[in-house]
């Protein structure tokens, strides 16, 4: 991702052995806007009673009264998605500061390929039945952010690229192959996504972790 005038700023949030990115820059006609990329793990926004990264982030976007332009959601194994479904089950205001999602849900590939989908990539949220009630229901995640319009159901695949508020997007990945890959393999993890890394660096800048690994290279 490139911008001609201005400079992007990288949020990278404590995600709990996942992934969770804010891309943040104001566009030319000096607009103020943000890009996230996956939630991380449930706790990434809220767990154990306790506010996560990503559930302080977006109350500083709705604070500063800005939108999240573009939610990418890269995949849904957990560490990924969790901190999203957990968003969108807490907080019923949720769609109302998200203008465009990008996911290629297992409904949208199948149709593309003209295949059956495959029920392993569906994908449930316990969103309440109404705002008058407690009472929740299982509610599909692709139908939950079709129904409130904010999904861009395009196929998101290699080769394209798209212009998001003058900033330049070039998609590196999936290509037709490794989605219809996805369609025809695809099995929940079993794991709980705890990394094999003895210490964390999720704390350690950018600038240290090139230094680290240049010095490994060596």
């Amino acid at each position: 991702m490139h911008h001609q005038k201005c400079k992007m700023k990288i949020k990278i949030i404590r995600a709990h052995n996942g992934d969770s990115f804010l891309l943040s820059f104001v566009d030319d006609e000096g607009v103020k806007r943000n890009i996230l990329i996956d939630g991380g793990m449930p706790k990434t926004y809220y767990g154990s009673g306790k506010q996560g990264e990503l559930y302080k982030t977006i109350e500083e976007i709705r604070a500063k009264k800005e939108q999240i332009d573009l939610l990418i959601l890269t995949h849904i194994d957990g560490d990924h998605i969790g901190g999203l479904k957990k968003w969108f089950e807490k907080d019923r205001n949720a769609c109302d500061i998200i203008s465009k999602v990008w996911f290629n849900s297992g409904r949208s590939i199948a149709k593309y390929f003209g295949k059956q989908e495959n029920n392993e990539l569906i994908e449930k949220l316990q969103i309440f039945k109404s705002l008058k009630t407690s009472v929740k229901q299982a509610i599909v995640f692709e139908d939950f952010i079709e129904k409130n319009k904010i999904w861009d159901r395009a196929i998101i695949k290699a080769s394209s690229m798209s212009i998001q508020n003058g900033v330049e997007i070039t998609i590196l990945s999936p290509n037709d192959s490794s989605l219809e890959k996805l369609l025809k393999e695809y099995k929940k993890p079993k794991h709980d996504y705890r990394t094999s890394a003895k210490t964390k660096d999720w704390n350690t800048s950018i600038e240290e972790l090139e230094f680290i690994k240049a010095s490994s290279a060596s």
